[in-house]
Parts: C-alpha cells; structure tokens; sequence
C-alpha cells in the first residue's frame, strides 16, 4: 500500500520541480542588468555639492517595474547619499572631509530587501570615484550687514531699497518673503524695487534671505536671513484738509569725489540733469509730494579699470521736509585674480575696490585634477599688483591701485617606483625640474622552486638612484639573480661526493692489499 502511494506522489513532485525551475530561470535571466553613467569621477571642494543619476540599462523584470539601487561595494561617509528607489547619488562634503572616497552603485530589479539577487550583485556596476580638496573659506560666516529695522514708502512713489551681506564666497542669491504689491527683489544684486499701487498702504513684515551660491552645503555656510518692517503709506492720510500755498525748491549735490566724467541726475526714473563733481542743480517740486531722485552708481575713468563709484546709496527720496540729495563718489580700481602657472586655481575676489580698501583673498592649496592625477600644485606665494609678494595663503592688503593678483604654485610630480615581480609599489611627490634621489634599501628574496631551496636570491639592481622631475616618472625596478649560495653548495656536496668516492676506492685497495699478503705468508 506504502509503495502505490509513493509512484502517485511521483508525478506531483516532479510538477512542482518544474515549476520552481521555470521561475528560477525567469528571475535569474530577468534580474542581470546594470546602471548608467559608468563611472562617474568628480572633484570637489569641501562645502561643495555634486548631484549626478543613476538609470538601470539592460533587461527588464516581466513581473514589474520596481528597481532598486544600493551600495555595491565601499562603505560611503554619512555625506554621501544615495536614493535607492530613484537613483539619485548626492554627495555634499563637509569641512575636514578632504581625501578620496571609492565605491561603486549596483542595481537590482524587484528586490527591495538589502540583499540583491546573486545575479544582480554580478552585474555590470558604476564605480564612484570622490575627490574631495580642502576648501578656502572667509573667517566670517554669511550675514545681512544693513542694519535697518523699519523701511518706509509711499503709493504711487519708486522705492528703492539695497539689501548687502558679507561671508563666504560673496557670490549670493537673494530672496524675500512678505513684499508688498508692486515692489520686487532682484536674486542677484538684493535691490528692492518698485512702485507700491494706489490701496497697498499697510504695515507689511517682510524676511530678507541671502544664499550663498558657491558653497552649496548648507552646513558650511549656511543662508542668512534679516526680518524687518516695510511700512507704505499713502498721501491722502496727510493731505486731506490742508491747503499747500506753495511749492518747494529741492537740489541734487555731486560731491567732489568725482574728479573725471558726469552722471545723469534722474527724478523719479526721467533724466532731467547732467553733473559733475562739486556740481549741482535745483528743481520744484509740488507741495506735499516726495520726488525719488538717483545717479549712476559708476562712472568711468579716463583709464581702462578705473571708474568712479558712489560711496552711499546711488537713490534718495526728497521732500519738502528733506530737500536735499547729496551724492558722491570715490575712485575705484579693477583688480583680477589668478594664478600662475595660469587656469592652475582661480581664487575668489575679482572686481573693483574703493582705493585704500582692503582686499582679501584665499589660495587653495594643494590643487589637483582627475585628469593629471600625478600633478598636484602647491601654493609659494601671492603676487600683488605693484609686484610685491606675500607668503601667506590668506592675503589682506589695502587697495592702491589696478592690477593683477595671481596665487603663485609650485608643481609637484610624482615619482612611482614599481617592481611585477616581486611586486613593489613606493611613490613620493617631487619638485619639477629637481633631481630626485631614492634609496628603497630593497634586501633580497628568495628564488622560487629549486634553486630557492639552495639559498638562490633575487637582488634589486637599481633600488637606489637619481631621477629628473621633467614629467610624471614610473621607474621600473631590476631584479638579478644571485646563485652564488647555490653554487657553492653545489661545489661543497660534489666536492664530497668525489671524496667519498676517492675514500671508498681507496678502502677497497687496501683491503685487497691486505688479503694477498696473508695469501703469500701462508
């Protein structure tokens, strides 16, 4: 009876045997594919970030779309994240993060769990090649400096406002919550403009917000953000009721400071004068109105990057309480950052500075590529405008004129010492054009096989030397053979082999001498 019930098991057995194959052959020919771009390679400075996607390319699942990306190998700092469901890889480096980090991304299909199918850990991965250089930062940390608590403006009136911060890089983007109407804020140069309509008079809390756009982790330097109060008010609280008999003379000043050129006087955006330094001119305005009136915030010079700029706000707002705007202006001078040898570094600080300002500026130090790997520049020194130098990486100075500053490098090429067999790998970074000296103090290896087995060694030939740093060099270090152990073995035990022999030839004549003398006595 047992027997009958195991031949009608048989066939059910061998249906379920199928039936798992076919699914192990469908998920294993379904789940090999790989993930594109290969490789990815960046260079970054610390407080920097890199956003890059991963896609699967290959085979797809027919029982699904569901992909999931993961950590093929390398165990990335908390810094680096990688989004398993979309394929995001974001990498935000913080300070003190300086070195070079491998990894590479897999992908697998309809497995969510952090174990891949063996197929999928088998397929074609992305390497992840991080290079991450020291950051140059300013000391200060990014701040609204104006120091305004309450903003006023009128209906039907321009309003101007400027909006400056310091820190980090000084490349920043502006934003602000709570405007009024008719009122706008640039994102690059944090000027607030406008013209609130006729009805937007009111008390309006507005939040100004600068953004660093260099340094794009937040955690190095972080936005700042500056409340404050912009009030509008409109003329019929203050003219209902009052009979203005007449009108009012206003006068717009240029100051002395601008010594070459004129700027066009604007009244409320419509050009009404033309001025130089210690020139002026009067207008009228109509009683109980406030008349916005503005210049040129630069103005060229008689030499190539030289212009003159306003000291204070190029816009100020007459009225018949205040019925002068006095402007003037200081000589500003152009200075350009650079390095040499040239497109080695580019340091922050470009553009145009009052004269007897200071100027400051970072190197970064040292510099390196992914495309030249065995070239690294370190920094020597600054080279000022008036060809003076400073040693210091932060450099300070006070403006006196235009020019060039360019941070000055020394290259650096490295030096590879490398032996297959036995395999031998030393590197060093070495000045261009010094000669380099090396002593490995390599001590000898055994030979392999037989005549290892003897005291057979391998000695380096050329483990000490000297090299020019012209280039990047690789020196490939020679092995001799040394069989002078063997050899002398080989003598001592065929020296004694023959003595035996010659001892054992000659044991045997004298026994042989020996029996034919007894011979003879008997």
């Amino acid at each position: 009876m047992r027997i009958d019930d195991d031949k009608k098991r048989r066939p059910a057995m061998l249906l379920r045997l199928c039936i798992c194959f076919l699914v192990v052959s469908i998920l294993t020919a379904a789940g090999c594919f790989g993930v594109v771009p290969n490789p990815v390679s960046e260079n970054l400075e610390e407080c920097q970030s890199f956003t890059t996607t991963f896609s699967p390319v290959g085979q797809v699942c027919p029982t699904g779309p569901f992909t999931y990306f993961y950590w093929l190998s390398g165990a990335p700092p908390a810094w680096v994240v990688l989004d398993e469901n979309t394929g995001v890889l974001t990498v935000c480096p913080p300070l003190g993060s300086a070195g070079v980090y491998n990894f590479s991304v897999g992908v697998t299909e309809m497995w969510p769990g952090p174990v891949p199918p063996p197929c999928a850990t088998a397929s074609p991965a992305a390497p992840v090649t991080i290079t991450v250089v020291p950051a140059v930062l300013p000391p200060d940390p990014l701040t609204i400096i104006d120091t305004f608590v309450t903003a006023w403006s009128m209906e039907s009136l321009p309003f101007y406002l400027p909006l400056s911060a310091v820190g980090c890089s000084g490349n920043y983007t502006w934003s602000a919550a709570g405007l009024p109407p008719g009122l706008i804020l640039d994102p690059y140069t944090g000027e607030i403009t406008g013209v609130p309509p006729p009805g937007s008079a009111g008390i309006y809390n507005v939040t100004a917000t600068v953004t660093d756009n260099y340094y794009t982790c937040a955690d190095c330097c972080p936005p700042a953000s500056r409340p404050f109060i912009l009030v509008i008010d409109s003329y019929g609280d203050y003219t209902s009721g009052i009979d203005y008999s007449s009108y009012y003379d206003f006068t717009v000043e240029v100051g002395p400071g601008l010594t070459e050129g004129t700027t066009p006087v604007l009244i409320d955006g419509a050009p009404e004068a033309t001025l130089g330094g210690s020139q002026s001119a009067s207008f009228t305005g109509h009683p109980g109105e406030m008349y916005l009136t503005s210049v040129e915030q630069s103005v060229a010079g008689a030499y190539p990057n030289v212009r003159f700029g306003v000291t204070g706000p190029h816009q100020i707002l007459v009225s018949d309480s205040n019925q002068t705007a006095h402007f003037d202006y200081a000589v500003e001078v152009f200075i350009q950052t650079g390095s040499e040898p040239p497109g080695v570094s580019e340091p922050p600080g470009t553009g145009y500075y009052a004269v007897g300002s200071a100027f400051t500026s970072s190197a970064a130090s040292p510099v390196t590529s992914a495309a030249l790997p065995d070239v690294k520049y370190v920094f020597k020194q600054w080279i000022l405008p008036d060809g003076s130098a400073s040693a210091w990486r932060d450099l300070s100075f006070n403006v006196s004129g235009a020019g060039n500053v360019k941070a000055s490098y020394d290259t650096y090429y490295l030096l590879t010492l490398k032996s297959d067999n036995p395999p031998v790998t030393e590197s060093s970074w070495e000045l261009k054009d010094s000669t380099a000296s090396y002593d490995l103090a390599l001590q000898p290896i055994p030979m392999s096989g037989f005549w290892g087995l003897l005291g057979g060694r391998m000695i380096a030939e050329n483990g000490r030397g000297t090299v020019l740093m012209n280039s990047p060099q690789t020196k490939l270090l020679t092995w001799a053979y040394d069989y002078t152990i063997p050899i002398i073995i080989l003598v001592v035990i065929v020296l004694l082999i023959v003595g035996i022999v010659l001892l054992s030839v000659f044991m045997r004549k004298r026994q042989k001498a020996g029996t034919g003398t007894k011979a003879t006595a008997a």
